[in-house]
């Protein structure tokens, strides 16, 4: 680059100070009087100083909006990553204080069954089926074992512990699974079946005879106690339909009463199901 145009800077800075000389030694009084030529170069001159003051403060002026404009974007961009981070703290807090209510809302609901219970939380499902197992955060270091039995937080039946069982995690085999089996019964009629899932969400009741008469949809469904895992009395579900086949048994379909989409919070009793409601 030309020497000329690396120093033209401290050019127009000189250039600038011999104007501002020049322009003050006209000033100084010079005796007699002044020709046109030189009143001329005064104006001239003066003009050049106005615009070159205005030229100046006006950059000096947008030079201050600049950084002020810069400033303000930075504030800006540190404001919304202290909102973003404040709203997910939030969303957290929010989070832990609705488990906090449900858990105690699930201990207040459970305590009239008066046993021994662990609360833990879903923390993951079967890849393959969402109705066959979910995982819970709890396992061998809170006593759990297999078969133990799972409720949800308002004592509805969800299913039963199966293996795997490690020291900080289990499976539920949920009542929606298609292997999952429970003695139940109708709690008006006491007509005792089998309790198996469809896979999708519901729950069949099974072995109740083609010619029987006293079951009813909208009827709940209670565990008996007979099959030695569930206790009895364990509120299930409702006979959602009922369906006429050429078989020997009726196909009677059940909709549970827990809410797999909104299974947060569960209750596994540690006592053995010998003991009765």
């Amino acid at each position: 680059m030309p020497f000329f145009l690396k120093k033209k800077s401290f050019i127009v800075l000189f250039s600038l100070l011999g104007l501002q000389f020049i322009f003050l030694s006209l000033q100084l009084p010079q005796g007699g009087h002044q020709s046109f030529l030189e009143k001329w170069i005064f104006g001239f001159l003066a003009n050049t100083q106005s615009g070159l003051t205005y030229i100046i403060e006006g950059a000096g002026n947008l030079w201050s909006d600049y950084i002020a404009l810069h400033q303000a974007r930075k504030e800006n961009k540190e404001l919304k990553e202290k909102i973003v981070t404040l709203t997910q703290e939030n969303l957290l807090l929010q989070d832990k204080l609705t488990k906090k209510e449900k858990s105690s809302q699930a201990i207040q609901n459970l305590a009239p069954l008066n046993k021994s219970i662990v609360l833990a939380q879903v923390i993951g499902l079967d890849p393959a089926n969402y109705f066959r197992t979910v995982v819970i955060n709890r396992g061998q270091a809170q006593g759990l074992a297999p078969n133990m039995v799972v409720l949800d937080e308002k004592g509805h039946l969800i299913g039963r512990l199966i293996d795997p069982v490690s020291w900080q995690a289990a499976t539920v085999q949920l009542v929606t699974d298609t292997n999952f089996a429970a003695s139940v019964r109708t709690k008006k009629k006491n007509l005792v079946g089998i309790l198996s899932g469809d896979g999708h969400g519901r729950c069949f009741l099974k072995y109740i005879l083609e010619t029987e008469t006293d079951v009813e949809e909208g009827e709940e469904l209670v565990t008996t106690g007979y099959d030695g895992v569930f206790f009895a009395g364990l509120p299930v579900g409702k006979i959602s339909a009922i369906y006429a086949t050429q078989g020997l048994f009726k196909s009677i379909l059940v909709q549970p009463y827990f809410n797999f989409h909104n299974l947060e919070i569960v209750a596994v009793i540690k006592t053995s199901p010998k003991e009765s409601f």
